[in-house]
C-alpha cells in the first residue's frame, strides 16, 4: 500500500513538473506606445510579460532609458525607446518638445546650391553674391540668412534675434544643444552631442556691435576652420540684410 502511494506521489510530482515547463509565459506588453515629454521631464514605462525585460534608447542625446523603464528627456528631437525579451521587441515613440520655440531653425542641408535651397523656401528678400536672406516672420526673428562658399554650395546658416529675446534665445537654445567651451570666436557655443567626438554642428551666438541683436550661426562640425574673418563675413551679410 505505501508502495502505491508513493508511486503515486512519483507520478503527481512528474506531471506538475512538466505541466509547469509546459506553461508558456505570458506575452511581452507596455502600458504606452507613446510618450510626449518637454525636456527634463520623465516618464515610466510600465512593461509586463517574461520575467527579464530590457530597454535600451535609439539616441541617448535626446532621451535616455533605466533598465527598469524610466525614461529621462534630455534635448528636443525625436526618440524610439526599444523594450526587448527574449525574441519580442515593442517599440514606444517618444517625443521630446521645448518649452521655447523662439524661431523655426535654418536648413543646415551642408552642401545644398543656391538654387534648391530658393526651390523649398521661396524668392529671398535679399540676396548677394554670397548669401541669400529672409525677413523673421515671428516675435524676436529678425533675418534667417544662408551663405554659401565658392561654388555656390551651402556652407553656414545664421538667424538674428533680437535683444528683448536674450533669455529666450538662451533657453531655447540650451534646450536644443549641449553648451560647450570651445568657440573662442563665439559669445557662446554650442554642440549637438554629449561627446564632443559625436557632434556633426555647432551653434554660436555673437552679439551685433550696437548690441542691438545676437546673431546664431549654425556650422557644420568639426568645421574646416572657425576663424574671426568667418565670423565676420556672417555678420556682414547680417547686417546688409537686416538694415
Amino acid at each position: 500500500m505505501n508502495r502505491k502511494i508513493q508511486v503515486a506521489i512519483l507520478l503527481l510530482v512528474i506531471l506538475t513538473s512538466c505541466k509547469k515547463k509546459d506553461t508558456p509565459e505570458p506575452p511581452l506588453s507596455v502600458d504606452i506606445n507613446s510618450i510626449s515629454l518637454f525636456t527634463t521631464e520623465t516618464h515610466q514605462i510600465v512593461a509586463t510579460g517574461p520575467k527579464k525585460i530590457e530597454y535600451s534608447s535609439s539616441d541617448d542625446y535626446f532621451a535616455t532609458v533605466s533598465n527598469t523603464g524610466y525614461v529621462n528627456a534630455r534635448k528636443v528631437g525625436y526618440n524610439v525607446i526599444l523594450v526587448t525579451s527574449k525574441n519580442e521587441t515593442i517599440t514606444v515613440t517618444c517625443t521630446i518638445k521645448g518649452r521655447v520655440n523662439l524661431y523655426h531653425e535654418p536648413s543646415i542641408s551642408w552642401g545644398d546650391s543656391r538654387g534648391s535651397l530658393i526651390s523649398k523656401l521661396g524668392t529671398p528678400d535679399y540676396q548677394s553674391q554670397t548669401a541669400i536672406g529672409y525677413f523673421g516672420t515671428t516675435p524676436g526673428l529678425m533675418a534667417t540668412l544662408y551663405l554659401f562658399d565658392g561654388n555656390d554650395r551651402l556652407d553656414a546658416s545664421s538667424v538674428a534675434i533680437t535683444m528683448p529675446y536674450t533669455a529666450d534665445l538662451e533657453s531655447f537654445l540650451s534646450e536644443r544643444y549641449v553648451p560647450y567651451d570651445q568657440g573662442v570666436e563665439f559669445d557662446s557655443f554650442y554642440l549637438n552631442a554629449f561627446e564632443i567626438s559625436k557632434a556633426s554642428l555647432s551653434v554660436g551666438t555673437v552679439l551685433s556691435d550696437d548690441s542691438a541683436y545676437w546673431m546664431v550661426i549654425y556650422l557644420p562640425y568639426p568645421p574646416v576652420k572657425i576663424t574671426a574673418k568667418t565670423v565676420d563675413h556672417v555678420t556682414k551679410q547680417v547686417n546688409l540684410c537686416i538694415k
